[in-house]
């Protein structure tokens, strides 16, 4: 774990995976991103999360990732199931506990998930949001692109007040265009 202006890091022991970024306050915003930039990137999007978080009344925040991997702008993204496995089992520990007293979860991945034309970023979201749907938490955004996906956090919309995301519209419509596996499947008979 490393720390930054009182901004902590959870990384793998190699330092490729960033599995969460937190600010422990009194009133905390969980907040799930597409995946953590470079280091001085990172940086800049904790800075407008922080802005944005304050102004909408949360003085702490957990930074969560649909994909862990640390990556610039480009348009590859990597992907591993082991990776992505330990991201849900992180995200889950830190929901058990509830040491955070999350109320509200703010999703904010914008276009890219869908212009990376990668199918497992949307499976992992719909895993991820499916799983949060679960804890009883308000689901907030900045605001939607043109195909419904909550828009990204700059420094542009950092003042912006949060908006109610409807997850189970946005979790449908992740099921119409990708296909999702069932959680457990007995003979055939899928189970969710």
């Amino acid at each position: 774990m490393k720390e930054e202006n009182q901004i902590e890091y959870f990384y793998d022991e190699t330092e490729t995976l960033l599995h969460f970024v937190f600010k422990k306050g009194q009133n905390n915003l969980l907040i799930v991103c597409l995946n953590p930039k470079e280091s001085t990137e990172q940086i800049k999007v904790n800075h407008n999360i922080e802005k944005l978080s304050s102004n909408n009344g949360y003085d702490g925040f957990v930074i969560v990732f649909i994909n862990p991997n640390i990556q610039d702008n480009s348009v590859f993204v990597e992907k591993s199931n082991n990776e992505i496995n330990e991201n849900y089992l992180t995200i889950g520990a830190l929901l058990d506990g509830n040491q955070f007293n999350f109320k509200t979860a703010l999703v904010c991945w914008g276009q890219e998930i869908d212009s990376f034309n990668q199918t497992f970023l949307k499976k992992s979201a719909y895993k991820i949001l499916n799983d949060l749907d679960k804890e009883d938490l308000k689901f907030v955004c900045i605001g939607k692109d043109k195909n419904g996906n909550p828009l990204a956090i700059n420094d542009k919309n950092s003042n912006t007040k949060f908006k109610n995301f409807e997850i189970k519209n946005y979790c449908a419509n992740i099921k119409k265009t990708i296909k999702i596996n069932p959680e457990i499947s007995i003979n055939g008979i899928a189970f969710k």
